[in-house]
């Protein structure tokens, strides 16, 4: 199996009823009726537990649980090379702490867009984005800015 299949979202229109599914048609529900893991089943795994420490964990738990084992991996910074940005190859553990800023997204691509539609240099576009984050970040999960910090 490669990379490819592992990031591969199945949507579905009805909720699946499995654990932690979003019932929002991205759910990526795996056939668990199999007695030997793949590569699906580590991903959702690993997305899943970072999910549930995110929503309930402590500064502790974040460095001890999350941070810990994600610096011990050799390249794990190469998600947030610039040449890496669009291209959704991203771990688990980066996806889940992508969810938490998710909300936000479309009420900021809107705004900015509207600003380069009526004549915003990238400079301002920018600072438009970064004027939106600090504007919103009272919306935002607090995980996120425990986890940033």
């Amino acid at each position: 199996m490669n990379t490819d299949d592992v990031q591969k979202i199945i949507p579905k229109t009805e909720p699946c009823g499995s654990f932690l599914c979003p019932s929002d048609g991205i759910c990526k529900n795996v056939d668990i009726s199999t007695t030997v893991l793949n590569s699906c089943h580590y991903y959702d795994l690993a997305m899943s537990a970072s999910n549930v420490l995110l929503s309930i964990g402590n500064n502790i738990d974040f460095v001890d649980i999350l941070l810990a084992p994600v610096t011990k991996q050799e390249y794990w910074s190469k998600c947030f090379e610039r040449r890496h940005v669009w291209n959704q190859i991203r771990p688990s553990w980066y996806e889940a702490i992508l969810n938490l800023i998710s909300p936000l997204l479309p009420t900021i691509s809107y705004i900015v867009i509207n600003a380069v539609k009526t004549g915003a240099s990238m400079y301002q576009a920018m600072s438009i984005i970064l004027a939106s984050f600090s504007q919103f970040l009272e919306c935002t999960n607090p995980a996120l800015t425990k986890i940033a910090f």
